[in-house]
């Protein structure tokens, strides 16, 4: 089963991962992708080819979802073996086949967005910082000096104590951790989705050199209805 670069543009497929979705036999979950149902340790995935490290060492299959639609010709995804293919998946092998170099300059721009009807006004929210629309922790989520420096006096437990200095350090660590950190309510935008990617041919020494570079930023919201922890 397979995919190609006018169907990823009739699909609105910002990455590999939302093109993948829509080739029969394969889902994505996390970024990774399942096919026939099994999970990412049963898939492989190759780059013209040959096959692609994975950035986690606990996972054999990679995250489709940071290679941007617009730098792939087509997407192959092959459930059977053949002699010609790694023999190291059982599920199935995604092979992302990228595009040829192009023969003159090139601009191409592509938006795109998701909404999430359960994303309401009665949505809540975990804690969240300035720095997470760029995948980034600012500083919020950190962990106080104060507890870290005092770390021997934080209690396992309830406990009850009589020790007036024990019991005002335990009211600091408590006090120490943001207020911030309480889920509150709130309206989710957009989830966007962009992509640029700019190619052009240039010589270097009496031969063709092709240049290719994209950037991409997208950013999704998930819920959990009737959810526990």
């Amino acid at each position: 089963d397979a995919i190609s670069f006018e169907g990823m543009q009739r699909s609105g497929a910002g990455n590999a991962a939302d093109a993948l979705a829509r080739t029969p036999g394969a889902t994505v979950m996390g970024g990774y992708a399942i096919i026939r149902g099994l999970g990412d340790r049963y898939s492989n995935t190759t780059l013209n080819g040959s096959v692609m490290p994975s950035p986690d060492p606990d996972k054999q299959a990679v995250p489709v979802d940071l290679v941007p639609s617009s730098l792939l010709d087509n997407i192959v995804v092959q459930k059977t073996f053949t002699a010609d293919k790694p023999g190291n998946f059982s599920g199935g092998s995604v092979n992302l086949q990228t595009r040829s170099f192009p023969e003159g300059r090139s601009l191409s721009i592509s938006t795109s967005g998701a909404n999430n009807g359960l994303l309401s006004d009665n949505a809540i929210s975990a804690l969240s910082g300035s720095g997470d629309k760029w995948g980034y922790d600012n500083g919020l989520r950190a962990i106080p000096d104060y507890v870290t420096q005092n770390l021997s006096s934080m209690p396992s437990g309830a406990i009850s104590t009589k020790d007036k200095d024990h019991a005002f350090t335990v009211d600091r660590l408590t006090k120490a951790f943001s207020s911030e950190g309480e889920p509150q309510k709130r309206k989710f935008p957009v989830s966007p989705n962009y992509s640029i990617m700019y190619g052009n041919t240039k010589s270097l020494f009496g031969h063709p050199l092709g240049l290719v570079g994209t950037f991409s930023y997208n950013r999704t919201y998930s819920t959990i209805t009737n959810g526990l922890y």
